[in-house]
C-alpha cells in the first residue's frame, strides 16, 4: 500500500504543474472527496492517498483472500526456526474506539494466544487511548505475557521517537512493562548469539514463568553494551 501510494504521489507531481491541478486530480481519485493534506507535504499526501484509495471503501481496495495466508502454526514454526520469538501485534482501540473481533474479548484473546504457544505481544501505544492501553497491558501482564511497545516508524514521516499513547505520555507502570519486555528480548538475543537456548524452549513455548531471570540478564546485557558504546572514541 505504501509503495503504491508513493508511486501515485510521485506521478502526481510529475504530470501536474499547479497545485490546483493536483488537488483536482486527487479529488477525482477520492470520488469527489476534498483532499485535506497540504499538497507540498509528501508524507501526508501519501497517507491520504493510501487511506482514500487503498483502504476499505476506496476504489482500489482489494479484500484479503484467506487462502493466501499460511496456517498460523506454520508461521510460528518459521519464526522459531529462525531464532525469533513468536509475537502477536495488538491493534487494540482504533481512532473510533472500536476493537477487532479477535481482540474484543481479552480473555479469549489470551486463551487463544496461549493455545498457540505465543507468549509475547506488541502494541503501538500511539494508536491507543491511555486508559484502554493501561487496562489491557495490566490484564495481559497478569496472564503472563511479555509486552513490547513500538512506534511504527515504517514511513518517511518524521515522528517522535518517544513512545506515548494518543492522548498522553506513558506512566511509570507502562514504562516499567516496556523496559522489562525490551530486557527479555535483549537476553534472548544474547543467548541465541552464543548458540544457547533463549526465551523459547525446545518445545517451541515461551518461558514466561522465568521472565524475571530474563529481565535481569537482559538488563545486564543492555547496560554492558551501552557502557561499552559510551567509552568508544
Amino acid at each position: 500500500e505504501r509503495h503504491i501510494a508513493k508511486a501515485i504521489r510521485v506521478k502526481l507531481h510529475e504530470i501536474f504543474g499547479s497545485d490546483s491541478e493536483k488537488i483536482s486530480f486527487l479529488k477525482n481519485l477520492y470520488n469527489g472527496k476534498e483532499p485535506i493534506a497540504d499538497i507540498s507535504d509528501h508524507n501526508r499526501i501519501e497517507e491520504e492517498i493510501r487511506a482514500n484509495l487503498l483502504k476499505a471503501g476506496g476504489t482500489a481496495y482489494v479484500p484479503e483472500n484467506a487462502k493466501a495466508f499460511l496456517p498460523v502454526p506454520e508461521i510460528i514454526s518459521f519464526i522459531i526456526d529462525a531464532g525469533g520469538i513468536p509475537c502477536y501485534p495488538v491493534l487494540l482501540d482504533d481512532k473510533n474506539g472500536s476493537y477487532t473481533d479477535f481482540e474484543q474479548d481479552q480473555d479469549q484473546l489470551a486463551d487463544r494466544l496461549i493455545e498457540l504457544g505465543v507468549g509475547c505481544i506488541e502494541l503501538i501505544p500511539g494508536r491507543n487511548k491511555f486508559e484502554n492501553l493501561s487496562r489491557f497491558v495490566g490484564f495481559m501482564e497478569k496472564r503472563g505475557f511479555i509486552i513490547l511497545f513500538g512506534t511504527e516508524h515504517n514511513t518517511p514521516l518524521l515522528m517522535p521517537l518517544t513512545v506515548k499513547t494518543s492522548d498522553r505520555p506513558l506512566d511509570s507502570y507502562l514504562n516499567k512493562v516496556a523496559y522489562e519486555g525490551a530486557c527479555v528480548i535483549a537476553a534472548h538475543q544474547y543467548l541465541k548469539s552464543g548458540q544457547e537456548e533463549g526465551f523459547i524452549d525446545e518445545k517451541g513455548l515461551a518461558k514466561t514463568s522465568r521472565k524475571e531471570e530474563f529481565v535481569i540478564l537482559g538488563k545486564a546485557v543492555i547496560e554492558k553494551f551501552l557502557s561499552e558504546k559510551s567509552i568508544k572514541p
